[in-house]
């Protein structure tokens, strides 16, 4: 056995305690409904046991399936796998990897659970984003009502918090091009409002003109993430007005 095999079954036998302080063992089946994690502690155990039976020669493993299993192991006890798992639309990801090692060199129970925690990690993802898809939809819109009946610059504050605190996660979700579009729209939405708070603080101090520029700086109105253009070119009439213009 090489050395790199020896270190990564090493490092993955002592990472990955049993929860229980005995020995898991892995179940006959997994549980229909178990969470990924339950599944991930199933999952190493029967991974293990498949690597000691083939050092012990009791199934036909080579040295590079037995590395295989080794790493397998070592990924699942960094918590790598889950991590590295793609969409499915671009796949090649570490935990795609570690998927092909499993079916090529697990038992067929560590490929029943290896699928079954797979499938749990997307179905915990989509929940996920489910949830932060109908979040970003409430906050835009909300957004899009308080950034015009605000007063000054600082009633924007606490909503460009709320606002960013779910336009970032939406930002990193990879599953899809939805989670994609409405990060972008939020992000959109953000900038229009900062812009507006710029306006907003000029016009407290009384720099007219300034404030005036600023709304010529905003160029031609267009949709803003959930603002038709048409508000925006009567927002920013209005806002001229305000600043003692009649047209700007």
């Amino acid at each position: 056995m090489n050395r790199h095999l020896v270190l990564a079954l090493a490092f993955a036998l002592t990472a990955f305690a049993a929860p229980s302080g005995a020995e898991a063992e892995p179940s006959k089946e997994p549980a229909a409904t178990v969470s990924a994690a339950s599944l991930r502690t199933q999952l190493f155990a029967s991974l293990r046991a498949d690597l000691a039976a083939a050092k012990k020669g009791e199934v036909q493993e080579d040295s590079r399936g037995r590395e295989a299993l080794a790493q397998s192991l070592e990924l699942i006890a960094r918590d790598s796998a889950a991590a590295g798992l793609s969409d499915g639309s671009q796949p090649g990801g570490i935990g795609d990897s570690w998927l092909i090692m499993v079916r090529a060199h697990g038992s067929e129970q560590s490929v029943t659970f290896a699928e079954q925690f797979v499938a749990g990690i997307q179905e915990e993802r989509a929940s996920a984003e489910a949830d932060l898809l109908a979040k970003g939809e409430a906050i835009g819109k909300r957004a899009s009502v308080a950034v015009f009946q605000a007063k000054n610059a600082s009633e924007l504050d606490l909503l460009l918090q709320d606002m960013g605190r779910v336009a970032v996660p939406l930002g990193q979700q990879r599953s899809s091009a939805e989670a994609s579009s409405l990060a972008t729209r939020l992000q959109t939405l953000g900038a229009f409002i900062q812009n507006w708070q710029t306006y907003l603080s000029l016009r407290e101090t009384g720099s007219s003109q300034e404030a005036l520029q600023r709304l010529r700086n905003f160029g031609a109105a267009r949709d803003v993430g959930w603002i038709p253009g048409s508000e925006v070119a009567r927002q920013m009439v209005e806002a001229a007005r305000q600043c003692g213009k009649r047209s700007w």
